[in-house]
């Protein structure tokens, strides 16, 4: 795919035309898909992340059969498997995508499986795509008229246990619809990428990210006020190899009886790493769901 001019993002003032918002988190297991309809409309406006360990037919159904002419973006956070690996879904052509990928740390990565996966199906739907330049530091690198701003991660690892340097350089986005917001980012949130914000953050729903806000430590208040959250919701599934979940992400979480959800199958548990005693007594489950919404 090739770097694209702004001009085509510059021509889709959704906020004039949002009356109502949906935003859906798929049962994919560790990783993350997500999707954002507006004004009730069956095809996505935009899909946050393409990644699955478990199969969800209703996210298969949408990658393969769902996506109709209108123009659904395509958000990739950032290039760890369990965040693309549900890109085969995708048609191989004639959708009316448009990609928005953060820049690659490493050439070699591109010729890893499933990266080329993903990029035969950019490629096959038109080509249109948007690369993130990793030098992109202010804030915010996109903006859909206030409808979503996109931040860039940062460009050092902060938790020893992150798989690769990919997960800190991800792209982050903030959601606005009719003045509800909503958190969404890719493993990681790293206070030295909003050095820039004028005011801090304030998400009313938020997804929990795999790896924890600066490890170990409190989300500073001046970066991500969580004082208004509803509900959070997480994507993860024990994974100890690399320490996630971890306690911190869930007690940054846990304000003022916010809701902590996550969808099981099964009755699988989740134990968090470093803390036995904190399962799913914790959390809101939902038994055998395909997805969790949060209407807007």
């Amino acid at each position: 795919p090739v770097v694209n001019e702004f001009n085509a993002f510059t021509k889709h003032n959704f906020r004039s035309k949002i009356t109502s918002g949906t935003f859906r988190m798929f049962n994919v297991g560790q990783g993350n898909m997500s999707s954002l309809y507006l004004n009730g409309d069956n095809t996505p406006s935009f899909i946050f992340d393409l990644g699955c360990s478990r199969k969800c037919k209703p996210a298969i159904d949408l990658l393969s059969t769902g996506l109709n002419n209108n123009k659904t973006f395509v958000i990739i956070s950032h290039f760890d498997n369990d965040h693309i690996n549900m890109a085969k879904y995708l048609p191989n052509s004639g959708a009316n995508l448009f990609f928005i990928i953060p820049e690659f740390l490493l050439s070699t990565d591109i010729q890893k499986p499933n990266i080329q996966v993903l990029l035969n199906k950019i490629k096959g739907n038109g080509n249109n795509c948007f690369i993130v330049p990793n030098d992109s530091i202010v804030t915010p690198i996109l903006g859909f008229d206030g409808l979503i701003n996109l931040y860039q991660g940062a460009s050092i690892k902060r938790d020893p246990n992150q798989s690769t340097n990919e997960n800190s350089h991800c792209l982050i986005c903030n959601i606005n619809v009719n003045n509800k917001y909503i958190l969404v980012p890719g493993d990681s949130l790293y206070g030295d990428i909003f050095t820039n914000l004028k005011n801090p953050l304030q998400p009313n729903y938020a997804l929990i990210p795999h790896h924890s806000c600066n490890y170990t430590s409190e989300i500073p208040t001046s970066i991500i006020d969580l004082s208004g959250l509803k509900e959070s919701f997480t994507f993860c599934t024990q994974h100890r190899s690399y320490h996630h979940p971890n306690k911190t992400h869930f007690d940054n979480y846990r304000i003022n009886d916010a809701k902590l959800v996550r969808l099981t199958r099964n009755m699988d548990l989740l134990k968090v790493f470093d803390d036995e005693n904190l399962i799913d007594d914790t959390f809101y489950c939902v038994e055998n769901s395909d997805y969790y919404e949060w209407n807007l």
